[in-house]
């Protein structure tokens, strides 16, 4: 079982307010720069974290979901995104089937070997709905 931190990030023009994510006590995205590395060259990992408001309301549904931990460092979160489905089941949620729309596995982009992460279901939602007040505070001042 991973363990599931969320970490406020900063400010963004386009995302607002976002939190950086670590499992296991280290941050997310430096696990998938390591494994971007194998494919991607110079851009691998050139994210910024998207769990803003909005991303973290999404994470919020106990149900499976597409959601985007991670969007373009360049400033505009659509051009460039790494996806994941998320499944519940009772007690665990699982992150899975990771992709970059933006590469196919033709291109040599293959999330296959990422492991899953599988986090306790009372710990994650906990820690969403922490995060959320924190970032609602952050955008009411």
């Amino acid at each position: 079982m991973n363990e599931f931190k969320l970490v406020y990030g900063g400010y963004q023009s386009q995302l607002g307010h976002y939190c950086d994510i670590l499992v296991d006590d280290q941050p997310l995205l430096d696990w998938v720069r390591d494994y971007e590395s194998a494919f991607a060259g110079s851009i691998s990992g050139a994210y910024i974290c998207g769990f803003n408001q909005e991303m973290l309301q999404r994470a919020c549904a106990d149900s499976e979901i597409l959601l985007t931990p991670f969007v373009c460092n360049c400033g505009d979160i659509d051009c460039w995104q790494l996806n994941l489905t998320q499944s519940c089941y009772s007690d665990i949620v699982a992150w899975h089937n990771w992709n970059n729309p933006a590469r196919s596995k033709q291109d040599g982009w293959d999330y296959r070997d990422f492991a899953p992460l599988n986090f306790s279901a009372e710990q994650y939602f906990d820690e969403l709905k922490r995060a959320l007040k924190l970032i609602e505070s952050k955008s009411d001042l």
